[in-house]
């Protein structure tokens, strides 16, 4: 048996509801202070939902003007390609237009070149023809009337440049030494003058350009361009009544060295017919309309390797 449970003193029950009272407000303020953190934990999820929102609303906003941005910007852009197309396929029809106005101008500035330029030979063809036909009627009434002057016009006729000077030595310039037909004899001795002059003529265009192709040969189209000149000098020289072989035996060959080392450039496949032709047209003493042009074709037609057909 325990002994009974001794009776408390007076001041050890005041403790207890003093201790129960402090623990109590301890557990007040401690709810306040629970209360006050829950709040303010509250308060700080209100202000994070709220700056959520608001950064939300501020990446849309931004992601919206970027977009904008980047439309607005691709519009611009489409614009501004569509302009500068525009710009360009006006440009091109703008120059394509004055091409073809610059080209049909040229068109028209070569057909009116080629048209005058045939005029103005059809025309001194046929001014020469008609000073041949009455130098040749002249020459003819001369040989009937005039009886003094018989070397003077076989020298003319024999187409000696030598002979020629020889003959003309006393009688430039003064026809009425020549008798009684003075006016006529003066006719024959211009003529004659003018014919020493055109076959000297001849004979310097032939020196010079055999002197120029031998120093300076140059290139095919200035070979063809000396040609040329030479080719008139021969036809000069038939117009006139001159005999090559007879005032420079070594000019007939020459010029045909000249042709043939024109052909040897300007030919794909220089052959042997080719210089066979140059020689029988250059040894021709009529060759009469034949020119340049026609030997040229006639040398590209034959323009072919030797072996074969």
């Amino acid at each position: 048996f325990l002994p009974p449970p001794a009776a408390p003193a007076e001041g050890a029950e005041v403790a207890p509801r003093l201790l129960a009272s402090r623990l109590q407000d301890d557990m007040s303020g401690l709810q306040r202070t629970q209360d006050e953190v829950l709040r303010a934990w509250h308060a700080c999820d209100a202000e994070r939902a709220a700056l959520e929102r608001e950064v939300a609303e501020l990446r849309a906003q931004c992601e919206h003007q970027v977009r904008e941005r980047a439309a607005a910007a691709s519009r611009s852009l489409a614009e501004l390609r569509s302009e500068w197309e525009r710009r360009i396929a006006e440009e091109r029809t703008e120059w394509e237009r004055k091409f073809a106005a610059l080209g049909a101008t040229c068109d028209r500035h070569i057909r009116e070149e080629r048209e005058a330029s045939e005029a103005r030979v059809v025309e001194s063809r046929r001014q020469a023809d008609a000073l041949l036909e009455e130098e040749r009627l002249s020459a003819e009434r001369l040989r009937k009337s005039l009886r003094d002057l018989p070397p003077l016009q076989a020298a003319m006729e024999s187409g000696d440049l030598g002979a020629l000077e020889a003959e003309l030595q006393g009688k430039a310039g003064a026809p009425e030494s020549l008798g009684e037909a003075g006016a006529a004899v003066g006719a024959v001795v211009r003529l004659a003058h003018e014919r020493l002059l055109a076959w000297r003529s001849v004979e310097r265009i032939v020196r010079e350009v055999v002197r120029q192709v031998e120093r300076l040969p140059g290139s095919a189209k200035a070979m063809m361009e000396q040609c040329q000149r030479l080719f008139r000098a021969l036809k000069e020289a038939q117009l006139t009544k001159m005999d090559l072989r007879r005032s420079s035996p070594e000019a007939i060959d020459r010029i045909a060295e000249v042709l043939c080392a024109w052909l040897d450039r300007a030919m794909a496949h220089p052959n042997d017919v080719q210089r066979l032709i140059v020689h029988r047209v250059v040894a021709e003493r009529h060759l009469g309309p034949f020119d340049f042009a026609d030997l040229d074709i006639c040398l590209r037609l034959v323009d072919r390797p030797a072996s074969g057909n």
